[in-house]
């Protein structure tokens, strides 16, 4: 009888969405936190707004992280109906279907990894007063969840980066549109896709940078920054590079052709000086019009799956991450001043 409730009661957590019950958990941990910080800090500026707000941040990632997977199969659909990737229907779901497996296989292991890690380094932070303080312990056993599932995001974000490789596994191939409009030669949608993974890998990049302008930076941020900085630029340079080979590759080739092309406008020009006649110089202009333009589109084709728009974009935003921590140090820290002199205008310190 007591299996047969339990059975149920399962089910009917797997009947509801991973995304919704990660942030009940997540929602719950939280609210169990600020309330045990109300209970035993008498004031708001004494709480442990760290922590508080890196579970916020970590419900914000995992709730944009949700909708990861939907993003990559409406860029992969983009692309069949663009005629970049060549697949038919059945190749399309069987590439779903791969990319599912894979993540049900590997985002696992990395949601146990990393979860253990970030386990690990509370541990090593504490005091174990927990005669004291026992309610870290169930505080710790509502967190260990959230941070199973910040891995498991991380892995799944890790499958998505193998995108090419999997491309390659099942035959399925893409090519380049010389003076497609996008900018990236007809792959914008994948590059746009993964700068988006690589902003939300970049969010505790943002968290540190945030708290080192708000207080005097620890060596522990100091460490912190460069390492999650690397991961972010890894979580968007990593899986177009693979795209970009390729496209070199694809590019390579087309040379032959913007030779013939080049070739034909020399001719066309040559005609055009010796033309007397009005309507052969006529053709001749169009000819040559159009030879030139794709000319152009071949010898300026992008071998990066983004456009130059995107490039800058996260140039601009690594940059103002780098540069804001060395600001603040020119400046002084005087951001935890600031923060207890507006806490103390509304009367909460």
């Amino acid at each position: 009888m007591r299996s047969t409730r339990f059975q149920r009661v399962v089910s009917t957590i797997e009947r509801i969405p991973f995304d919704a019950r990660t942030h009940f958990i997540g929602l719950l941990a939280l609210i169990a936190y600020c309330v045990g910080q109300a209970v035993l800090q008498p004031t708001l500026a004494a709480w442990d707004w760290h922590k508080i707000s890196a579970l916020a941040l970590l419900l914000i990632g995992i709730r944009v992280a949700a909708r990861i997977d939907d993003l990559l199969s409406h860029a992969l659909r983009r692309l069949c109906v663009r005629g970049i990737i060549a697949c038919s229907r059945d190749e399309f779901e069987r590439l779903n279907e791969v990319l599912a497996l894979r993540r049900r296989k590997f985002a696992p292991v990395w949601g146990l990894t990393i979860g253990l890690a970030i386990v690990m380094a509370f541990l090593a932070g504490w005091d174990w007063d927990v005669i004291d303080k026992p309610w870290r312990l169930a505080l710790l056993a509502v967190e260990a969840p959230i941070f199973y599932v910040a891995g498991y995001y991380i892995g799944w974000m890790v499958v998505q980066g193998r995108l090419a490789r999997v491309l390659k596994t099942l035959g399925i191939t893409y090519s380049v549109q010389p003076g497609h409009p996008d900018g990236a030669a007809g792959l914008r949608p994948l590059g746009d896709f993964f700068f988006r993974q690589a902003m939300l890998a970049g969010l505790p990049a943002a968290y540190v940078v945030f708290w080192i302008v708000l207080q005097p930076p620890v060596v522990a941020s100091l460490i912190l920054l460069p390492l999650f900085l690397f991961v972010e630029v890894a979580a968007f340079v990593w899986p177009i590079w693979a795209f970009h080979r390729v496209m070199v590759c694809q590019k390579r080739s087309l040379v032959t052709q913007a030779d013939e092309i080049a070739r034909r406008i020399s001719s066309t020009q040559v005609k055009l000086r010796g033309s007397i006649d009005s309507t052969s110089i006529k053709e001749l202009d169009v000819r040559l019009s159009a030879d030139l333009q794709l000319y152009k589109e071949m010898a300026s084709l992008s071998t990066w799956p983004v456009s130059n728009k995107i490039r800058r974009r996260f140039a601009l935003q690594n940059l103002i991450l780098v540069a804001l921590p060395v600001l603040s140090g020119l400046v002084g820290g005087e951001g935890e001043t600031f923060i207890a002199r507006l806490l103390e205008f509304f009367g909460v310190r």
